[in-house]
């Protein structure tokens, strides 16, 4: 037997794919506002959902905490600045929302 959400049983879509749909809009927002200090609860009130629920949700879907992620795409977004420019480390760290070097 498969579970839909309420969403689901409008749309006819299993809540599988919504489910991944989302954690695919999630890890996109995140992409798009790497260089501001994303939250958890900034996420979960944009999609209008409980940040605990949505962090569950996230980590279903993935296999990894939303905060982990964010850290993840600002590390590799840091790396990548480090190797392309000559920004210091502290103008890197500020420049992607990190709140201190």
């Amino acid at each position: 037997m498969m579970v839909y959400s309420l969403a689901a049983v409008y749309n006819q879509t299993p809540a599988p794919e919504i489910h991944n749909r989302l954690c695919n809009n999630i890890k996109e927002y995140i992409n798009w506002h790497i260089c501001e200090p994303v939250t958890v609860a900034e996420i979960a009130s944009y999609y209008g959902y409980n940040p605990r629920y949505l962090s569950a949700l996230f980590k279903s879907c993935t296999g990894i905490a939303i905060k982990d992620y964010i850290i993840n795409a600002k590390t590799m977004q840091a790396k990548k600045l480090l190797e392309e420019t000559s920004s210091t480390i502290s103008q890197i760290a500020y420049s992607i929302g990190f709140q201190a070097a």
